[in-house]
């Protein structure tokens, strides 16, 4: 991965990052307006109610297992890339792109359960959920700041 495009500057890597991330946070949104859109004014015309229960349940599996593999993902990208007591900036940006793919994998598949059921609650629930996991992990950049390992602030017997 010595490849040019792959070695760019902290803050360039930060701001394509956010881009990112407020790119794909306004499309789950967009799209959970349209969906909404749609279910208030009664037009969908799918309305397949035998599948709310089984596309809720792989809706609700999704946010149980994904969410908690994206931080696992997330922190091996920046194991993988850790360069002088920081993440190489390659590293912080495949690390969070896959958070942000698999959080909005789950939201989606709960919009979309939505949209074709036609009911709210908790596939509403679940879509939010995903979108605020997301929403708090607003690229800081903070991984990519050097810092030195801080012994001093442990206890040490005498």
């Amino acid at each position: 991965m010595n490849d040019a495009r792959f070695n760019q500057s902290p803050g360039r890597t930060l701001t394509s990052l956010r881009l990112l991330w407020a790119m794909l946070l306004l499309g789950q949104v967009a799209f959970g307006v349209i969906v909404l859109g749609l279910l208030v004014s009664e037009s969908v015309a799918i309305g397949a109610e035998q599948l709310y229960g089984p596309l809720t349940l792989v809706a609700a599996a999704m946010l149980a297992v994904l969410t908690p593999a994206g931080y696992f993902i997330r922190n091996q990208c920046y194991k993988a890339r850790w360069e002088g007591h920081a993440v190489a900036p390659a590293g912080y940006f495949k690390g969070n792109v896959i958070l942000f793919a698999l959080l909005e994998s789950v939201a989606m598949m709960a919009l979309v359960t939505m949209l074709v059921t036609g009911r709210l609650p908790v596939p509403g629930l679940i879509a939010l959920v995903a979108m605020m996991v997301q929403a708090v992990n607003f690229p800081t950049g903070a991984p990519m700041q050097p810092h030195a390992p801080d012994f001093a602030s442990e206890s040490r017997p005498d």
